[in-house]
């Protein structure tokens, strides 16, 4: 890469600021904000210092200032799905020992009707581009994490379509912790899939390489599932359908195998092996000084029911929210008195996913034991 290359990169980036909203009243997005342009300006004004090796670290950190600033650029607050990033805040509380220090984004993709994608520096990505910054004297480092979603353009306040957010944010975990890392060093392991014909074994290179992209897929499986229960099942077979294995995703069926031998504590033993290595990993990867983290059932039944009255109503405990969104789902694929109520389905998605929404609002701005995440989402979206 030239010097030039280089400049044509800063030129783009600054294009890129020039052409998106720069002041917020939220002094949180503000401060991400902030910190991205500190980022580019401290390159800007020391790269003819640095040499082929430092340009191409600052070209990686050019990369993500512009995904940041693209992401932070909300035409407006519409477009922001505050009620589903309440819920994924609680999520990242469990796993996360800051979770203030990250940030989750959304954007639109055109791509298929469920179609998602996660960017996201991981806190051991942070830590080493940080510790790189130091050394060549940029004069900046990173001070907030932020978490990129991508969803299907129209899919924002639609909770039963955004179910594989919780998965994403498991993709995010596993990579946090290197979950799937610590499982490959058992040289013993082999995986296998009785829909294709071969085993994985670590002893070869490439296997190993496609083995940890499986591991995981299934963790981020069992992550959602550990929230979502059986929904997160009957929506990986309505999205996934009879999805073949490949370079990256295990067969549809072996997914679906190991999420019910996770859920159930039944199945063929090499899809409870996956579960238990899985569990013994996670417990080992995120245990720190005062916390130990596991993959747990962690639903707790609705202490009141909008489906049944049809009428939003508040949580008694904030974790309920998990159960409001697989009582959404399976009064939209069972037959229910809410579903015969609803015939026509798309009425029934409306109605279905207006009474989860109102449910979270209810429930999050008027309960004092949230006001702090309320706080934070009041703070971080306001216009």
């Amino acid at each position: 890469m030239s010097r030039e290359e280089f400049e044509l990169n800063i030129a783009q980036v600054e294009s890129v600021i020039s052409s998106c909203r720069s002041s917020f009243r939220s002094k949180r997005q503000q401060a991400i904000y902030n910190n991205l342009i500190i980022l580019f300006e401290s390159i800007k004004s020391k790269y003819t210092s640095f040499d082929f090796r430092q340009l191409l670290f600052c070209k990686f950190i050019l990369h993500r200032v512009y995904i940041g600033i693209e992401f932070l650029n909300y035409e407006s607050a519409s477009n922001i799905p505050i009620q589903l990033i309440a819920c994924l805040d609680l999520v990242m509380e469990d796993w996360i020992d800051n979770p203030n220090f990250f940030s989750i984004v959304f954007s639109h993709n055109s791509s298929a009707l469920n179609e998602f994608h996660t960017w996201a520096l991981n806190e051991n990505d942070i830590a080493s581009i940080n510790r790189t910054c130091h050394k060549i004297n940029l004069g900046a480092t990173y001070d907030h994490g932020l978490i990129h979603i991508s969803q299907p353009r129209f899919f924002n306040n639609d909770f039963l379509s955004n179910i594989p957010t919780y998965h994403e944010i498991g993709h995010f975990v596993e990579a946090n912790y290197m979950i799937s890392t610590n499982i490959i060093q058992d040289s013993t392991f082999i995986y296998q899939d009785s829909t294709s014909l071969n085993k994985l074994k670590l002893s070869v290179k490439n296997d190993r390489i496609q083995l940890s992209s499986y591991l995981s897929e299934h963790f981020a499986d069992i992550f959602a599932a550990q929230y979502l229960g059986n929904a997160m099942i009957e929506n990986l077979n309505f999205v996934a359908m009879n999805g073949q294995p490949g370079p990256e995703h295990p067969s549809t069926n072996k997914r679906l195998k190991v999420i019910s031998a996770f859920l159930t504590g039944s199945g063929d033993k090499e899809d409870l092996d996956i579960v238990e290595r899985l569990k013994k990993a996670t417990e080992i990867q995120t245990k720190r000084k005062h916390k130990q983290r596991e993959l747990k059932d962690r639903r707790i039944p609705l202490s009141v029911d909008p489906f049944v009255t049809d009428k939003a109503a508040q949580l008694n405990n904030k974790n309920e929210v998990y159960d409001l969104v697989v009582r959404g789902w399976e009064n939209f694929m069972s037959h229910t008195a809410f579903s015969r109520k609803y015939q026509n389905p798309t009425e029934r998605n409306y109605r279905i996913n207006k009474l989860i929404k109102k449910t979270i609002d209810i429930t999050f701005i008027n309960q004092n034991f949230i006001s702090r995440i309320a706080t934070k989402l009041s703070a971080l979206f306001s216009n």
